[in-house]
């Protein structure tokens, strides 16, 4: 195996890992609302799964190196907090999130699969592992907060729920 990478796996694993740094961003941005509105366990929640997002982007960094590759970090957009005017609307733009990268995951591998990459089809498996469990856990969320939203108050409770995740990373 020739440890140089395909030009366009490695453009797609920087992409991906823009894409991670990015996203830690929006969960920070959305952390920093939730506090703004008194929601602690949401803010807490954010806070966590933001430093899981940037881990995910250092571990394609890693392994891009590793691969003698050249790691490329783009600027990201400013998020603004009037981006969102409730807990459900940012909830469902977490499951987009997680959505949206499984579908740039799922486009490594095909690249990778096309140009005979194993080492990066390997190294991938534990980003789709990882992507059933955010889109499960973030779909659950999603769908209690829907469900609460029909009577006003109750996102205190899941709320308080969301503050006692611990840190995976």
């Amino acid at each position: 195996m020739s440890l140089k990478f395909n030009e366009e796996v490695l453009d797609l694993l920087n992409a991906q890992a823009n894409h991670e740094l990015m996203t830690s961003n929006t969960y920070l941005a959305m952390a920093n609302w939730f506090q703004l509105h008194s929601f602690p366990g949401s803010d807490h929640w954010m806070k966590v799964q933001s430093a899981e997002e940037r881990a995910h982007a250092l571990k394609l960094f890693e392994y891009i190196g590793k691969r003698n590759g050249t790691s490329s970090i783009t600027g990201s957009a400013g998020i603004t907090l009037d981006t969102w005017d409730s807990p459900n609307k940012i909830w469902e733009e977490v499951v987009a999130l997680e959505e949206a990268t499984t579908k740039s995951i799922l486009a490594i591998m095909d690249k990778a699969k096309e140009v005979n990459d194993h080492a990066t089809l390997a190294f991938l498996n534990w980003f789709i592992e990882e992507q059933v469990e955010e889109e499960d856990t973030v779909g659950e969320i999603n769908d209690k907060v829907k469900a609460m939203a029909k009577i006003h108050g109750l996102y205190y409770h899941i709320d308080h729920e969301l503050g006692h995740r611990k840190a995976s990373i």
